[in-house]
């Protein structure tokens, strides 16, 4: 009774005898079965008591490698990498990892081996699928068969390189490393570093040391530089905006913040780590697509501040590219109202009105006024002095259409959206969260009235013009630098 508000529907389980049979058999083995356990999924294969080896063979123009990867049935993995002092060709570097593993394996006293490579060449001839008559592999394969007889159980398996990624990288780094002549080997450490040099765990360009900001360059157009500096050295030379906005600053555990009306502490962030901080509140996990205003007191609340914090998310919200693309298309005109004179009389259907006359009549009637019967199509004709009513009416309805123009400024070169035409055409493969516009296109000329020549960047240009009210700016994202534009 607590889940009835909710709409919840029984479906019964449907028989599933396979599942059935399957744990009787694993419950109930047959008498002798042997210990190993062979079980295919799709691609993968599983196998107990077996040990795998991946190979792969690598051969540029300044020398050669081979790359072995052995993992024991316990789990436990070794990795090889062999460079080969003498010219040969790809198909032989993948013959001469293949029988170097091997060997491995023998002195490994392992019985039964699982052989990866994705040498479809190498796998296929010695499974029988292809046969051997190139003279410069047959002796590879001799000693490759030889070399697998040597174990109770051997199979060999064609994977993609995708999947055989650890022995290539070390045939990679084999056939890329220059070794000494002198007999040593040379020792190679390879870290990982997750930050940049210059950066401390949390931020990405700090500069909190009066010695590190006078030898850093770069830091200096950073909004926080000086502030920096005037904390930590309060007697020296600085400018009197500078002293006057430090004194809502502090630095603590080597981080600038800044004290806040309800005297709480907000991080104050380098250049580089605004557009990360408005990134992740505006499109990140805890963002949505919010407005300039709603995106700053997102990045107030989690604790940040910087002074041009408010422009800075409302020109960030307006660059979006997403929001560009699934923002609203506006219905309203884009230029005021043009009146479209018929090219001659009698055009329109029912009433036309044909003047100036010239010369008048003889009553002064300069006017005509051309009604047809809907039904008998018969034409009358009355004449009259001016048409001021219509002259009237036009100006009415030309001002009732003007109030609800929002002009829009184009020069030739510009970027814009295009409106998906018709509105409301929705992609087969996106659904409802087709987007409502595309491009961005470039102005190429504009042809008058609200009507203007598209190009695509590629200087493809489109065959029909295109009315002003389907089309908007194009913004640039804060990510976009005015290279890429152009």
């Amino acid at each position: 009774m607590a889940l009835s508000e909710f709409t919840f529907q029984y479906v019964a389980q449907k028989l599933v005898k396979g599942q059935a049979l399957a744990d009787f058999l694993a419950h109930h083995p047959a008498q002798g079965q042997e210990e190993e356990l062979e079980v295919e999924i799709g691609m993968a294969r599983m196998e107990k008591n077996f040990w795998t080896m991946y190979f792969d063979g690598s051969s540029t123009e300044a020398r050669s490698g081979a790359g072995v990867v052995i993992e024991s049935p316990q789990g436990q993995k070794w990795q090889f990498a062999f460079q080969l002092d003498f010219k040969c060709t790809n198909n032989q570097a993948e013959y001469e990892a293949l029988i170097i593993g091997l060997e491995i394996l023998k002195e490994m006293k392992a019985t039964r081996v699982l052989v990866y490579g994705d040498s479809q060449l190498v796998i296929n001839q010695l499974t029988g699928e292809y046969q051997c008559t190139s003279e410069n592999l047959a002796v590879y394969y001799v000693t490759a068969l030889n070399t697998a007889d040597c174990f109770s159980r051997i199979s060999f398996v064609h994977i993609p390189r995708t999947e055989n990624g650890e022995a290539n990288e070390m045939a990679q780094v084999a056939s890329g490393v220059n070794i000494p002549s002198t007999g040593h080997d040379r020792m190679i450490r390879i870290e990982r570093r997750t930050l940049p040099a210059l950066a401390e765990r949390g931020m990405t360009t700090q500069v909190f040391s009066a010695d590190i900001t006078d030898e850093i360059d770069t830091a200096e157009a950073d909004w926080l530089y000086p502030i920096v500096r005037y904390r930590h050295n309060p007697s020296g030379s600085h400018e009197r905006t500078t002293r006057f906005q430090a004194r809502c600053y502090l630095i603590y555990q080597n981080e600038l913040y800044r004290k806040g009306s309800d005297s709480l502490l907000l991080l104050c962030p380098s250049l580089v780590d605004i557009k990360v901080i408005m990134s992740e509140s505006h499109e990140g996990i805890c963002g949505a697509h919010q407005s300039g205003v709603k995106m700053r007191w997102l990045v107030r609340r989690h604790g940040y501040y910087w002074p041009t914090i408010l422009k800075d998310c409302i020109e960030y919200a307006k660059g979006c590219i997403k929001c560009q693309i699934y923002g609203p298309i506006q219905r309203v005109p884009a230029e005021a109202f043009h009146p479209v004179t018929k090219p001659w009389p009698f055009r329109g259907w029912a009433v036309d009105i044909i003047g100036n006359v010239h010369p008048a009549a003889f009553n002064q009637h300069a006017w005509i006024l051309v009604a047809t019967d809907y039904f008998t199509k018969w034409v009358e004709a009355e004449s009259y002095r001016s048409i001021s009513s219509a002259q009237a009416h036009k100006q009415i309805a030309a001002r009732a259409y003007n109030e609800r123009v929002k002009q829009k400024a184009f020069a030739e070169g510009d970027l814009v959206w295009r409106a998906v035409l018709p509105i409301g055409t929705k992609d087969p493969w996106f659904g409802k969260f087709s987007p409502n516009w595309e491009g961005p296109f470039i102005i190429e000329q504009i042809l008058g009235r609200g009507a203007f020549q598209l190009k695509d960047r590629d200087g493809e240009r489109h065959n029909l013009p295109i009315n002003g009210q389907y089309l908007k700016r194009y913004i640039p994202s804060l990510w976009e630098t005015a290279a890429e534009r152009l």
